[in-house]
């Protein structure tokens, strides 16, 4: 039950501040959003931003680039993390029109636009972050069953990536009516995935539009179990048109109750589609396109308004501390604490149940515990950043504490003139994909990998190459309940083994 977006819609989130400002978020805190224009009317009732979000389209080539340009720098100003809706073909989407053109829509514009697009947001926001959603709610009109668009949007993934800089993150931007395993390509080449509900009486049951939270659990949970990455609901909208602003608050209490089953799931970020109803009546919803808002245009208050500001609340801190120490927490259970640009390692007193870390206030990640007896995790932590440690204990208690990073460079150590690294040699394997005739692994590490092979039931090592969108990967077979094994070799020589897994 998607609808069109506006050519002036513009949608912002919420960000949590960086630097030497820490903060210990709620467990069941994700990141929430509203329109660019409410963002004040937002933090004027207690709501923090944490995520952003802006549209671009074709419109573009008519209206210029200012108001995107506009709306990141005033994203980058606030502190928002901007996520940005890459809509080129919208409603007119099809198996033809890509392939063929139509409505003044052609592959090669499309493709020219992204470029175009990510050149300028590169430039407004250097290497501070910001997503891309591709071609949001692509799945209609028959492309959702076209296998070539994969790779179609494969390659979007790839332009954003090699001209958006180091902060883009790109997103697949699904629809919710199924086909999601044909995109594989796609979501190998991105970051998140992610999917839009809107509901309003001209479409739906108002059972249907209360139960938004309980479908977004069920959508997030397929999600992640095909394909094992954070998942953002970049646009969520319930209208109040036909007199449900009854509906509209009951929906958002539903999603207040549950968020943290959502967090849970993995959700990392919704966006609401607007704080104010506007005119904008065109799309499939019709007229209910009109009353989106929490707020009427007069700017009076629906009943739902406290609803959403609880909701953005409950997406931030709790608490903050100002501190220019290395960390935030006197008597701190961490100790060698150390890494680089892509590794977090750390030791942890009192035998944890679980330790996670984060990087400038972003999504939680679990670290493992090493045969040497640290805790550490691959995951990118840029100079500069904040990371964020925590340790979760059997009795539910917890201990944190944050570093300006890197907190420490790894040590070396000389002999016979030659100079060798202390650090020791660990690999991450996700993201694993067993076909019967394809093999697919993503490999991460503090060390360069230089090569990765796989083998079948303890046979013979197979060489995999490294594919364009950064894993490996090779076509040999792979019967039913077979054992695969991966290895990966650093450039200094050291090999490390994954666990088995099973087709």
């Amino acid at each position: 039950m998607l609808g069109k977006a506006p050519t002036s819609l513009r949608l912002v989130g919420f960000v949590l501040a960086v630097g030497v400002v820490f903060a210990t978020p709620l467990a069941t805190a994700f990141g929430m959003g509203v329109d660019a224009d409410s963002v004040n009317e937002m933090k004027n009732a207690g709501a923090t931003p944490q995520y952003g979000q802006t549209w671009v389209g074709k419109w573009m080539k008519t209206y210029g680039w200012s108001g995107f340009e506009s709306d990141m720098r005033k994203m980058r100003d606030a502190g928002v993390i901007p996520v940005v809706q890459w809509y080129y073909y919208g409603d007119s989407i099809s198996p033809n029109c890509v392939q063929y053109g139509c409505d003044g829509r052609t592959k090669s514009e499309w493709d020219a636009m992204a470029k175009e697009l990510a050149t300028r947001a590169k430039s407004i926001m250097g290497s501070k972050p910001y997503y891309v959603v591709l071609e949001p709610e692509f799945q209609k009109n028959g492309i959702q069953d076209w296998e070539t668009f994969d790779g179609y949007l494969e390659n979007q993934a790839k332009i954003m990536k090699a001209n958006g800089g180091s902060g883009v993150k790109v997103v697949v931007g699904f629809g919710h009516w199924g086909n999601w395993e044909r995109f594989d390509r796609a979501v190998a080449a991105s970051h998140l995935t992610g999917f839009q509900i809107l509901r309003g009486s001209t479409r739906d049951s108002s059972s249907t539009a209360i139960g938004s939270a309980d479908y977004m659990l069920q959508l997030t949970a397929k999600l992640k179990k095909d394909w094992n990455k954070p998942v953002l609901v970049y646009d969520l909208g319930i209208s109040t048109y036909g007199g449900w602003e009854w509906v509209q608050e009951k929906a958002l209490q539903n999603v207040i109750a549950k968020r943290a089953e959502l967090k849970a799931a993995g959700v990392e970020a919704i966006v609401w589609r607007y704080v104010y109803d506007n005119d904008h009546s065109s799309g499939y919803f019709g007229p209910a396109e009109k009353t989106w808002g929490v707020k009427r245009a007069d700017g009076s208050k629906k009943a739902a308004y406290d609803e959403l500001v609880t909701l953005i609340k409950g997406s931030t801190s709790t608490s903050t501390s100002t501190s220019t120490s290395t960390s935030s927490t006197s008597g701190s259970v961490f100790s060698g604490v150390k890494g680089n640009e892509w590794w977090i390692e750390t030791k942890v007193a009192n035998s944890p149940r679980k330790v996670e870390a984060r990087v400038d206030g972003g999504s939680w990640v679990a670290l493992s515990l090493k045969s040497w007896g640290s805790w550490a995790v691959s995951t990118r932590a840029p100079t500069g950043s904040v990371v964020e440690l925590r340790a979760t204990y059997a009795d539910g208690s917890t201990k944190s504490a944050s570093y300006h990073w890197p907190s420490a460079t790894p040590t070396t150590s000389t002999s016979s003139g030659s100079t060798t690294s202390t650090a020791t040699f660990d690999t991450n394997f996700r993201l694993v994909k067993l076909e019967e005739w394809w093999t697919q692994v993503d490999v991460t590490s503090g060390t360069t990998i230089v090569k990765v092979d796989a083998r079948v039931n303890g046979g013979s090592w197979i060489a995999l190459e490294k594919k364009s969108y950064g894993h490996w990967a090779e076509s040999f077979r792979v019967p039913a309940g077979s054992r695969v094994e991966f290895r990966a070799t650093a450039s200094n020589g050291a090999v490390d083994h994954s666990t088995s897994y099973t087709r």
